[in-house]
């Protein structure tokens, strides 16, 4: 009987020592994944922040920049479309005009016309340089 009792007691000591290992594992593996969601979520702060940082010092500067040029170069554009569309028709309106001259009278009128036009086209340059 006493042989028994010391190999039932090896087996347990046995047993014990198995799964105090086992339950040691266990706990090592819940440790090391509760360390890597904590370092997961520490870099993951780090990134926001950084990015966060990136944005502040970079892009959000660049974007204001970029949309007031862009407001610059749309306005500098339509001025110059704008005058470009005054400058052809006071050019189709000189060609009309001279298109209709058939004697003396028409020609003198043309002509005034052509000094009208010179003066206008001088007044609207000198005011489209102004803008």
């Amino acid at each position: 009987m006493r042989k028994n009792h010391v190999a039932l007691h090896k087996s347990t000591a046995s047993f014990s020592y198995s799964r105090g290992k086992s339950l040691a594992k266990n706990r090592l593996l819940k440790a090391s994944l509760c360390a890597s969601s904590h370092l997961e979520i520490l870099v993951n702060k780090a990134t926001d922040k950084t990015t966060q940082q990136f944005e502040s010092a970079f892009v959000s500067p660049m974007r204001s920049y970029t949309l007031t040029a862009l407001d610059y170069y749309d306005q500098l554009f339509s001025a110059q479309m704008d005058a470009f569309r005054a400058y052809s028709d006071m050019a189709i309106s000189q060609a009309r005009t001279w298109l209709d001259v058939k004697d003396a009278d028409s020609f003198k009128k043309a002509m005034e016309s052509q000094q009208k036009t010179a003066s206008n086209f001088m007044e609207r340059v000198k005011g489209d340089t102004e803008k």
